[in-house]
């Protein structure tokens, strides 16, 4: 499935990437687009597997169904990334985390969405703290903005306060095509931004 060179600075051979809401049609998407890139990749929904993923044993694409607001939600999928890419050169290293939420679960006012995927981004980037660092990419769903996008701006800038002066970059962006080159060691230097789909960028 690979269609990047393996000495391309995109190559994400051995890199461990968790993609929530993976079922979803821009899921899908991403998590092809990583495996292209020859990423070791675990989908997270609460929905059950798109068919067009095979998450088969030993293949780089694995698949955990688990609702991201249960209590321990993160525990059991940090572990299950670790566990189920442990022979295929994981290591137990989480390389990146990518959350695709919702917007209108972002903007009904309750912050439910919100709140499960930050505790999700805290366990993981502490996980990543402990290896290599990493990097953690917050994706809206819709490129419409409003009320939605400003939550999810809002809690990408939480998550980079927290890890201020860490290894741990988290970016808010509206390009899915832009998750292969943040997910990579080629934006180690870019952190705290949000880009836009004109492609201007700024600091949150």
């Amino acid at each position: 499935m690979s269609i990047i060179e393996r000495n391309s600075p995109l190559n994400l051979q051995y890199k461990v990437c968790i993609v929530t809401n993976a079922s979803s049609p821009l899921g899908v998407v991403i998590c092809k687009t990583l495996l292209k890139a020859n990423a070791l990749v675990l989908g997270v929904d609460d929905k059950v597997r798109d068919h067009s993923l095979n998450a088969g044993l030993g293949t780089h694409f694995q698949f955990e169904q688990v609702d991201i607001h249960a209590p321990n939600a993160a525990d059991r999928v940090i572990d299950s990334a670790k566990r189920k890419f442990e022979g295929l050169g994981g290591g137990g290293r989480v390389d990146a985390l990518i959350n695709l939420l919702a917007e209108d679960a972002a903007s009904d006012g309750k912050g439910k969405d919100v709140e499960g995927f930050k505790k999700l981004s805290l366990a993981n980037g502490e996980v990543m703290k402990e290896g290599n660092g990493g990097s953690i990419v917050v994706v809206p769903s819709s490129a419409k903005g409003g009320r939605g996008s400003e939550a999810l701006v809002e809690l990408t800038r939480d998550l980079s306060q927290q890890h201020v002066g860490s290894q741990v970059p988290p970016e808010h962006y509206t390009i899915a095509n832009l998750v292969l080159f943040l997910a990579g060691g080629m934006s180690e230097d870019v952190t705290g931004r949000r880009v836009n789909l004109d492609g201007a960028h700024c600091a949150l």
